[in-house]
């Protein structure tokens, strides 16, 4: 076995990258042409009627597809033409719906406050409510660097609310003196 640590590097280094040598996915395609030939006198023939033949028998499958077939592939994606305007954030506009298995997971308050944080900071809508977050909250006459602004939004000024509630609370705010 220790003789094989010696060779594997060197085929390395002389074949390259082992995707380059590989042969599996030719002999699977060599393969599948082999099973299409019935005649071994006219091997040509054989692929190319052969080819024709799966191509005629899939296309109705495929043309048909918005009937109800059984035998029918399903689309890949399922896109939706027309979303729903929940709101005017182009963050939330988007079309289609989830596909596969949904799995439950508890978030905690600080990966919340992290997940909106997130969210909030790529929303080009929300960017000067950050700025005044930060007039707001920063005291120090230096200007703060990133790393202190990120931490003064994810943390609040010593315990004090972070950039999550107060927008929150900004929100809200500015609903009851709108009705």
């Amino acid at each position: 076995m220790q003789h094989l640590l010696v060779h594997l590097p060197y085929e390395a280094k002389v074949g390259g990258p082992v995707q380059y040598r590989w042969m599996y996915h030719i002999e699977r395609a060599l393969k599948y042409l082999k099973s299409m030939v019935h005649n071994k006198a006219r091997v040509e023939g054989c692929i190319s009627d052969e080819y024709a033949t799966k191509e005629i028998i899939n296309f109705p499958g495929k043309y048909f597809s918005s009937e109800h077939n059984v035998n029918a592939h399903t689309m890949r994606y399922h896109v939706i033409e027309k979303a729903t305007v929940v709101t005017e954030f182009e963050i939330f506009q988007w079309k289609g719906k989830g596909v596969g298995l949904s799995t439950s997971h508890y978030v905690s308050y600080n990966e919340l406050n992290s997940y909106m944080l997130y969210l909030f900071s790529n929303m080009d809508e929300v960017q000067p409510y950050f700025t005044m977050f930060d007039e707001k909250h920063w005291k120090s006459r230096r200007q703060p660097t990133s790393k202190q602004l990120q931490t003064l939004c994810l943390n609040g000024v010593k315990g004090g609310q972070c950039f999550v509630q107060w927008f929150r609370e900004h929100v809200i705010f500015s609903i009851i003196l709108f009705f």
